[in-house]
């Protein structure tokens, strides 16, 4: 388990090495530091490589999307432009991603161009989302410290646990799906169990800066 916490003086590229040691997907952000790749004129707010690491899936703050393979240099656009969005998140075994807007979570096939919105409660505002590796299931993260899986596509209500104390700012899922990992903005971590129901496996509440990313 990694997290990122915003403000951190010197602790903000040990957290980085840290999660290039735990996942390929990392160690090609590393690549790409060294390499930018064409096509994007905007932060990247979200990666996911295969799982061969030939290839990786980037989306930019603009709304800019595709393909990107780092051995050729070669950048495939997706072709769809994106609205604005406040965080991101990739599916591994698919192109498929997901956004937290203000109204709605929003699930993206970008291969197809196809998405499907999701209503939010605007009294609990969306905040973070991330996408099972298979894209099936999609974690929503709230303001007022409640995390939901949903279905991605039919947005049937899976699980959903309260009381984190904080704006949940980050959210992944593990490898196989069954774990959720979930940061706030008071600076606590959670990792949460996602089978009937969420239930909490593991928890962290040091006094530290906001949660902004974690793996």
């Amino acid at each position: 388990v990694v997290a990122a916490h915003a403000g951190l003086a010197g602790d903000a590229r040990s957290d980085v090495w840290q999660m290039m040691e735990f996942s390929t997907r990392f160690t090609l952000a590393d690549v790409w530091d060294r390499q930018p790749a064409p096509g994007l004129k905007s932060a990247v707010m979200a990666l996911s490589a295969s799982a061969d690491a030939r290839s990786v899936v980037a989306v930019s703050k603009l709304g800019e999307c595709g393909t990107w393979e780092p051995a050729s240099d070669g950048w495939r656009s997706f072709g769809v432009r994106l609205p604005p969005f406040e965080h991101a998140a990739l599916a591994q075994a698919l192109p498929r991603a997901a956004f937290a807007t203000d109204r709605a979570a929003i699930v993206w096939d970008l291969a197809q161009g196809k998405r499907v919105d999701h209503a939010v409660d605007p009294a609990n505002r969306l905040h973070a989302v991330a996408l099972s590796p298979d894209g099936a299931r999609l974690a929503l993260g709230h303001a007022q410290g409640l995390v939901r899986i949903v279905e991605a596509v039919s947005g049937r209500p899976v699980a959903e646990l309260a009381g984190l104390g904080a704006k949940v700012s980050a959210l992944a899922f593990s490898a196989d799906g069954q774990l959720v990992l979930a940061g706030t903005s008071a600076g606590a971590t959670f990792l949460l169990r996602a089978g009937g129901r969420l239930e909490k496996a593991w928890e962290d509440r040091p006094q530290r800066p906001p949660v902004t990313a974690v793996a």
